[in-house]
């Protein structure tokens, strides 16, 4: 549940693929163990909602990239937010976090073919 006026960490818990163990199911967070730079996608679902959606890259703890979206329909709205970062590979962390302003609290896209929820941090190159 995604509340009104508040963020809340994306709790991405199911994988397709992870090839080198850098994403944590328990914590929902993105450490790679490489030091380089990855590109970081993140894109949310908030089912039947208007007003300001807004999905957010945080590295470290701290807020690194956003998107916000102000929507005036009341269908399920996305947001996307795509981030080139760089990491140490032993302590950078990167979570994602969502904000909305509806009036009430939201759900989050259940990965049906309309309301699909993901997150991606990809190697691009060493630093």
């Amino acid at each position: 549940s995604i509340s009104n006026g508040s963020s809340t960490k994306v709790q991405f818990d199911a994988q397709h693929w992870d090839t080198d163990g850098c994403y944590d199911t328990s914590n929902y967070r993105f450490t790679p163990n490489l030091a380089g730079y990855y590109l970081i996608v993140a894109n949310v679902h908030v089912g039947s909602t208007s007003g300001t959606v807004e999905v957010n890259i945080y590295k470290n703890g701290s807020r690194w990239a956003n998107c916000a979206r102000n929507t005036s329909g009341s269908g399920g709205q996305g947001a996307i937010v795509t981030s080139m970062v760089a990491f140490n590979g032993t302590s950078d962390y990167v979570e994602v976090y969502i904000y909305q302003v509806s009036g009430s609290s939201k759900s989050l896209g259940n990965g049906n073919a309309y309301s699909i929820s993901e997150f991606s941090g990809n190697f691009v190159r060493g630093l």
